[in-house]
């Protein structure tokens, strides 16, 4: 009875994939976390030893752990990545980072804003969410973690983005609100 509890365990939490997964290379014993975008059989990761990022094939992978949405949150910000963020119709692209987003309208022309981050505390979903504002909150939006599975992918179709992404992000900037999808990406 134990080992079926845990194989069901195994394929209920495993089989899934959020962009908090950490994952170590059976051959190499590097440990990674998965930071949202996929091509093909490659996972976009950031080595947690040599803090770099890489793309790795996932059959390679055996998942270790799950950090929660603050976790990973932190772990990003705390190692020089973050979210790059655009969508169509019109074009838009934004840089969410740990205190500020800069966002990038038709003119190419975009300023720095202070923002504060909240991140969602429950994990009950699995889903990492999380919301950004600049103080008066005129300037809001948030990001939210697709689940991916081996069976069923579901990944951000809001954009004609370089990198299949598990991010949808939502903005209103000055009075107008742009959706698109994000991918997190080194300084």
């Amino acid at each position: 009875m134990k080992k079926a509890v845990v194989l069901f365990l195994q394929i209920i939490l495993f089989n899934n994939a959020f962009s908090q997964e950490v994952y170590e290379n059976i051959s190499t014993n590097e440990t990674y976390l998965f930071v949202g975008s996929i091509e093909g059989d490659k996972i976009k990761v950031l080595n947690l030893e040599n803090k770099s990022t890489d793309w790795v094939d996932y059959k390679k992978l055996n998942q270790t752990d799950r950090f929660s949405s603050q976790e990973f949150i932190n772990r990003i910000f705390d190692n020089d990545l973050y979210f790059e963020a655009g969508g169509d119709e019109p074009f838009w692209n934004m840089e969410v980072r740990k205190n500020t987003l800069q966002f990038i309208g038709l003119n190419g022309r975009g300023k720095r804003i202070p923002i504060k981050i909240e991140v969602n505390k429950s994990d009950i979903d699995n889903s990492l969410l999380f919301m950004f504002h600049n103080k008066d909150k005129t300037v809001y939006g948030l990001i939210r973690g697709l689940k991916y599975s081996t069976e069923k992918q579901s990944f951000c179709t809001l954009c004609t983005c370089e990198e299949t992404s598990f991010f949808e992000v939502f903005v209103n900037y000055a009075g107008n609100v742009y959706k698109g999808c994000a991918t997190i990406t080194k300084e």
